[in-house]
């Protein structure tokens, strides 16, 4: 573990992969050690590989065990892959929370929409504050593999003032509805289109609500809701839908497969995605877009309109961001391993004198002296080199095939026997007795 007076990192999610986002900060001084947790989100499991599994949430077992140690948890904004674990997790952890007024707003809208959430407290705090945390940077890198630079959010408002106003019948639009000035936008270009905006899906009725309270949607002519949107001319409507990422209980899903209660669209109509699909997404969002196609109605997205541009910088604006910084040490995070990779030989390519490729579980020291990877909080071998996640899974195999008949019918004999030899495998291999959960499928 880190030894005394040094300031370490753990990514415990988000590194290696996309969503799921939590990382630690680490301060030891002499024999008091105190963490600080950011962000801590979710992924989104797919048919294909994770049949019947909606959401994927972190690993916490370290920072339950120093739960006591663990001085807050902040949030940086409010994607579900940076705070959707939270109503879920924090009643393990139990520590202070901190955001700005936005996502707290949103974080509370949240729990609110939940049938019976925990009290969760959070300590809204200035937006545009500063913490000078040294000589380094944790770099996003998400977009590390795409050249040049990321068009605006005014050029993308323009393209969409253009698309909503050449529109002969309806137009649905879908973004990410934490994107507030995405919704300014749309609701720009329906005003100038004479549209009235109609509000689709419990997430963008709740994110509106938030942005109205917090002035974030001042001077923005009221919207309508879902129940009067075919009380309007099909000329004289823009419907702001959930589902740009193919969420199957979402609005615009159920637009696609033409059951939703109160939004149809037909022939001649325009869909605008103004959004971009999350690596994973691909085929919930195709099955949409086909469903709309087969209704006849015309589909617009990124890849022949400007109708979306990402938050996450491209490869010109991380040089700028080294050039600006000037860090001595960099750390690619937020990616998949290509990702990842690509923002390192940027990195070292722009001069950076030390850059440090890590994986989730991984504890980095970042100061005082040379940085460098120095324990696991979850390995991924064992001494043998063997990798832990294959034993894990030989476990499985053997427990379940070992069990008697009746004992596999059991959901419940059957998840504690696994739980068991699972634990106990791996504290074979670790040394640690790590905490496990066991979720029966039945199909």
């Amino acid at each position: 573990m880190a030894g005394p007076d040094e300031l370490t990192f753990a990514p415990l999610g988000g590194v290696g992969e996309i969503g799921m986002n939590l990382s630690i900060y680490g301060l030891r001084n002499g024999q008091q050690r105190s963490w600080l947790a950011v962000d801590l989100g979710v992924s989104f499991g797919d048919e294909e590989h994770l049949p019947g599994i909606d959401l994927i949430m972190p690993d916490i077992s370290f920072l339950e065990k120093e739960r006591n140690n663990l001085i807050g948890l902040v949030l940086t904004h409010a994607h579900e892959d940076h705070f959707g674990a939270i109503i879920d997790l924090w009643p393990k952890l139990k520590c202070p929370i901190y955001a700005t007024q936005f996502s707290a707003a949103l974080f509370e809208a949240k729990c609110a929409s939940e049938r019976n959430p925990p009290k969760i407290p959070v300590t809204v705090v200035r937006s545009g504050g500063r913490i000078d945390l040294g000589p380094f940077k944790i770099g996003d890198s998400t977009n590390a593999v795409r050249e040049g630079r990321s068009p605006s959010e005014a050029e993308v408002a323009k393209t969409i003032i253009e698309l909503v106003k050449a529109a002969k019948g309806r137009v649905a639009v879908t973004t990410f509805a934490s994107n507030v000035a995405r919704v300014r936008a749309v609701a720009d270009a329906a005003r100038l289109a004479g549209r009235e905006v109609v509000v689709v899906g419990r997430a963008m009725e709740r994110v509106v609500q938030v942005a109205r309270e917090t002035g974030y949607l001042d001077g923005v002519q009221n919207f309508r809701g879902a129940d009067l949107y075919g009380h309007f001319p099909s000329d004289k409507v823009l419907a702001l839908c959930t589902g740009s990422q193919g969420e199957p209980r979402a609005a615009l899903a159920r637009i696609a497969n033409d059951d939703h209660p109160e939004v149809t669209l037909n022939k001649g109509d325009r869909v605008i995605f103004s959004s971009r699909t999350i690596p994973g997404n691909e085929k919930a969002v195709g099955a949409i877009i086909n469903g709309l196609i087969t209704q006849g109605v015309e589909v617009i997205t990124d890849r022949t309109h400007l109708v979306h541009v990402s938050g996450h910088p491209r490869r010109d604006e991380l040089r700028d961001m080294i050039s600006w910084v000037r860090p001595q040490l960099l750390i690619p995070v937020h990616g998949e391993a290509l990702h990842l990779s690509e923002h390192a030989s940027l990195a070292r390519a722009a001069g950076v004198p030390k850059v440090l490729v890590c994986r989730n579980g991984d504890l980095v020291k970042l100061g005082p002296g040379d940085p460098g990877i120095i324990d696991e909080l979850i390995p991924e071998k064992n001494t043998a080199g063997d990798i832990i996640d294959e034993i894990v899974f030989d476990i499985v195999v053997s427990t379940v095939e070992g069990l008697p008949r009746p004992r596999r019918r059991d959901p419940d004999a059957l998840a504690e026997s696994v739980r068991r030899a699972v634990r106990a495998s791996i504290s074979e291999q670790w040394g640690k007795k790590p905490l496990c959960l066991v979720h029966v499928l039945t199909v």
